[in-house]
């Protein structure tokens, strides 16, 4: 019953984020990147320093987001996290750490988890990002560009997200 309301509740949440969503500024380009990324969904997440290295973006221009099954400590440099008990059964994020992040006006938001996950889309929908990226099977509502491949294909996701961006003239 409880999985019911809270599944009720963050599809209301995110709905209300979509029809919140200024799309004015959708066509910059890329000076800072946001990545959401589900810990279980991608276990290596080296080629994403690649991908960052390729696109000539510094440190500071780019924030990961992580989703954890449960709270756990992380180092320093990935201490943005977020698991299910920081989001109440009413779909209020609980987390500052998260509700930072939302208030960044990324240039470019990749959204890498699996379809499913309804946390991960609350993020996703209510993130300041101008321009966002996700992957095949994901709510289309959301995300202004899905590309048809998996992203942990590292090689697919580094060409194919480049070569968009470049199409796109983001970069």
């Amino acid at each position: 019953m409880i999985n019911k309301v809270r599944s009720f509740s963050l599809k209301r949440r995110i709905n209300d984020a979509l029809k919140n969503r200024d799309l004015s500024q959708r066509n910059s380009k890329l000076e800072k990147l946001g990545i959401l990324l589900d810990d279980t969904f991608v276990e290596e997440k080296k080629y994403l320093e690649k991908f960052i290295t390729t696109l000539n973006l510094k440190d500071k221009q780019v924030v990961f987001f992580h989703f954890v099954e449960a709270d756990k400590k992380m180092p320093t440099l990935e201490s943005n996290q977020l698991s299910k008990k920081q989001i109440n059964i009413k779909g209020r994020i609980l987390s500052q750490d998260a509700l930072d992040f939302l208030e960044i006006p990324f240039d470019v938001l990749i959204g890498i988890f699996p379809e499913d996950n309804m946390w991960m889309n609350l993020m996703s929908a209510r993130s300041k990002a101008k321009f966002k990226i996700g992957f095949e099977g994901m709510d289309q509502r959301i995300f202004d560009l899905i590309l048809n491949i998996d992203p942990r294909d590292a090689q697919l996701f580094e060409t194919e997200t480049i070569k968009y961006l470049e199409i796109l003239n983001k970069i």
